[in-house]
């Protein structure tokens, strides 16, 4: 059959005969609310959110063929039995292509896990075919069998032209989240991870195609670049197996939808205790966007031992010779008439990849508009593993409620056009087509035509009924029919004081539970019915009448009734005890003599308590009642002694001449009255040139690791002469002071600064340093000797000192 050279440049074009299952996307459907499989596929995070809490789809159909050649008269589309003169070829001068899309669904699964979640299981079976690049002249030559005389003898170069055929299955496991619910501001997204079940594939790429018909038996090919290839099962006669042919692989889907929420606030709700609750059964944005990345991934298979490149270079080649009725046929004519190289190992199909917009546009509940856009990817024309999409643009206006559904896709086509459609749903049934109007009564050409149907299971989210209206579900409401409060399971409670008008003895009046609901408007524990003083806060003993100072006198009689008193004073307090009212008590805190109103004499000196300095120690009046203290017992009152703390002798006005170290140092004066020394060291020794260098190498060397306690090895040789020193001097005691910055908190700092003292006297201590003789403290930040403000005097503040102390 001459026709089927077809398949040396082409053979995909048989490949039609298999069965088809699928189309792109649910062209109307795909904008629903209330069907979210029918638009996982082409935006997962449609699934998040959605009006369905469940939806099993049990089996779902799709198909969708077009070309931009051949196109059918309208009048002639529904016959369904084509001749060749129902056609009519798009001579237009632009390269030809051709796409059939299919796909088979069943059993998917979408379940919502919370209001923040859900969750999707799609398997899916899908077919593609692509066409690119033919030339005009050789789809012509294609199409009318060779028999095209006015190409005869004519010279025809065709740079790309592609055919690719791939059938693969694939299970997806669909996983979306709410990431912002922020007031009018909503945003979702979701992911979609696919195993790919390779189930055939088979490519053919011609570079630089160069041929002429001498007639239309006879063809000659000149330097022409094939690469073909398939996978082992691969046949044009049979159904693929359903069998893994290529090595398991991964696919991914991505998608981000934002919503603006205007009137959010309208779509919340209270009931059975719980506020601000999302209701899940409306769509509560005004309008929203999204983007989508679908389709990315491939699948690896190993190349068929038929596979093989090659130059077709021959001439006058008699075609009417040759016979094709499968692939087979096609790899012996290869393998026989051209000059081929095997092309073994593996090769790579591309999945389909989209980008995909979506904007969508809420009048009302039931009536959108919506926007989508799908740009195809993965159309370059050295790309031999390419399946591709068609580049579409869509509106579509929708009515629909969750029972069902009218939808108008209006598109543009790059293949076909102009096309419109619509979709149905009705309950479980869905049916539609993307170009049904426009090839039955718009398109005077029909180049194209897609139809799906399918049939789900769904369950709606539902606003609990509350038919009262007092926000108690009626499946929760003990009083469905009387409005009601959640606290009493949507029975009244009238006055709203937490007892319920069946057992509220005043339903009118807000009272309290241990009155019956009857009210106590004080709070005294004695209900209003009874409270001589409704409106003062009493006790029972007085008829809910008050005491405000409890002292068993009623406010009413009490001549002091924030004090507490006596009776026998109309309660006035007698704080002494003394019988003296405190009200004519001149010292109503001590206990006095009645005829002195109140007020003591303690000590018997002529003075009473309250006019007497020292009231309990007997004194001169002269003295305000006290007497002139000798502290020290020398004979010599202390406002006269100059020592007052120390015996001394009256010449001396009561100061010692003591002088327990012999260093010519009054002891009153030296401040070292144990140890010799100088006069002008205050009685204290001078250390020795030496000493005094061991003690500032000591200091000047000591440093610590960055934050701790932990003395730096460095300083272990300044220190261990310290030691020694210390060893030398028996009778020396040594002062450690450590001191911060102010960097961190105080406590802290004071803390690190008394580890770090204590860190120096334990080494001291480890190298035969007595701990008694060792003095620690830690001031922390509390006395800097330099400005906090700058790192050097940061520096500067951080140090340990040493001061020798002796007795």
């Amino acid at each position: 059959m001459r026709y089927k050279l077809l398949s040396l440049l082409m053979f995909f074009s048989v490949f039609m005969r298999m069965n088809p299952l699928q189309a792109q996307n649910y062209w109307g459907l795909h904008s629903s609310n209330y069907s979210p499989l029918t638009g996982v596929h082409l935006q997962p995070a449609d699934i998040v959110d959605a009006r369905t809490k469940f939806q099993l789809l049990l089996v779902g159909a799709n198909l969708d063929v077009n070309n931009n050649y051949l196109g059918l008269e309208r009048s002639t589309f529904w016959k369904f039995n084509y001749s060749d003169n129902d056609f009519r070829q798009n001579l237009d001068g632009k390269s030809k292509r051709a796409l059939i899309n299919m796909d088979m669904q069943a059993l998917g699964l979408m379940l919502s896990l919370s209001p923040k979640s859900a969750l999707a299981l799609v398997p899916r079976v899908r077919t593609f075919l692509n066409f690119d690049d033919i030339d005009e002249p050789t789809a012509k030559l294609i199409y009318e069998k060779f028999n095209s005389p006015e190409l005869w003898q004519t010279n025809i170069s065709d740079d790309h032209v592609s055919a690719q055929a791939h059938v693969w299955a694939e299970y997806g496991l669909t996983y979306g989240r709410v990431i912002l619910d922020e007031g009018e501001h909503f945003l979702k997204t979701a992911g979609t991870l696919k195993l790919l079940q390779g189930l055939g594939s088979a490519y053919m790429y011609v570079n630089d195609l160069r041929y002429e018909f001498t007639n239309q038996d006879v063809v000659s090919l000149f330097q022409a670049e094939f690469s073909y290839g398939h996978s082992d099962n691969f046949s044009l006669s049979e159904t693929p197996s359903y069998r893994f042919v290529a090595k398991p692989s991964v696919g991914f889907d991505f998608g981000v939808v934002y919503e603006w929420r205007p009137d959010y606030q309208m779509y919340r709700y209270e009931m059975d205790g719980e506020e601000n609750l999302p209701d899940r059964a409306k769509n509560q944005y005004r309008a929203k966007v999204g983007l989508s990345l679908t389709d990315l991934g491939s699948i690896r298979y190993n190349k068929s031992s038929d596979s093989r490149d090659f130059i077709a270079n021959i001439q006058n080649w008699d075609i009417s010779q040759e016979k094709i009725n499968d692939v087979n046929d096609i790899d012996q004519i290869i393998k026989s008439r051209f000059t081929y190289t095997e092309a073994q190992g593996e090769y790579k199909m591309n999945l389909p990849t989209a980008l995909n917009l979506q904007a969508d546009y809420l009048f009302s509940q039931g009536i959108g508009l919506n926007l989508t856009a799908t740009w195809a990817l993965k159309q370059g024309t050295k790309d031999i593993d390419k399946n591709h999409y068609i580049t579409t643009y869509a509106v579509t206006p929708r009515v629909e409620s969750k029972k069902y559904g009218l939808y108008l896709p209006l598109s543009l086509h790059d293949n076909t056009g102009f096309n419109a459609g619509i979709a149905v749903r009705l309950g479980p049934l869905f049916f539609g087509s993307r170009d049904l109007l426009s090839n039955a009564a718009l398109n005077n050409e029909v180049r194209g035509a897609n139809f799906y149907l399918g049939l789900s299971i769904r369950s709606f989210y539902k606003k609990p009924k509350d038919r009262d209206g007092d926000h108690v579900s009626d499946k929760l409401d003990q009083c469905v029919s009387v409005p009601g409060v959640w606290e009493f399971r949507g029975c009244p409670d009238s006055d709203g004081d937490h007892v319920p008008d069946v057992e509220d003895v005043c339903p009118q009046l807000p009272g309290l539970p241990q009155f019956n609901g009857c009210p106590d408007s004080d709070s005294d524990g004695v209900p209003d019915s009874k409270d001589e003083c409704p409106q003062q806060a009493g006790s029972r003993q007085f008829n809910g009448c008050p005491d405000s100072d409890s002292d068993g006198v009623e406010d009413r009689v009490d001549e002091c009734p924030l004090e507490p008193g006596f009776e026998q004073f109309k309660g006035c307090p007698d704080s002494d005890l003394d019988n003296v009212p405190d009200k004519d008590d001149a010292c109503p805190d001590v206990y006095g003599d009645v005829n002195h109103k109140g007020c003591p004499d303690t000590d018997g000196d002529g003075l009473y308590d309250h006019e007497d300095g020292c009231p309990e120690v007997y004194g001169d009046i002269a003295n305000g009642g006290c007497p002139y203290a000798d502290s020290d017992g020398d004979g010599i009152k202390d406002i006269n002694d100059k020592c007052p703390e120390i015996a001394g002798p009256a010449e001396n006005d009561g100061c010692p001449y003591n002088d327990m170290d012999g260093d010519g140092v009054p002891d009153a004066f030296d401040k070292c009255p144990s140890t010799p020394g100088p006069k002008e060291n205050n009685g204290c020794p001078k250390l020795e040139k030496e000493e005094e260098e061991i003690l500032k190498t000591a200091f000047d060397n000591l440093e610590f690791e960055f934050g701790n306690a932990t003395i730096k090895t460095s300083s272990y040789a300044a220190l261990l002469e310290l030691a020694n020193l210390l060893r030398r001097k028996p009778k020396w005691r040594l002062l450690i002071e450590g001191h911060t910055d102010n960097v961190g908190s105080r406590a802290n700092n004071i803390k690190l600064s008394e580890r770090r003292a204590q860190a120096v006297k334990d080494f001291l201590v480890e190298q035969g340093v007595e701990p008694g003789r060792i003095v620690t403290k830690g001031w922390g930040p509390d006395r800097p000797i330099a400005p906090n403000t700058t790192p050097e005097g940061r520096q500067k503040n951080r140090r340990v000192e040493f001061t020798i102390l002796f007795e």
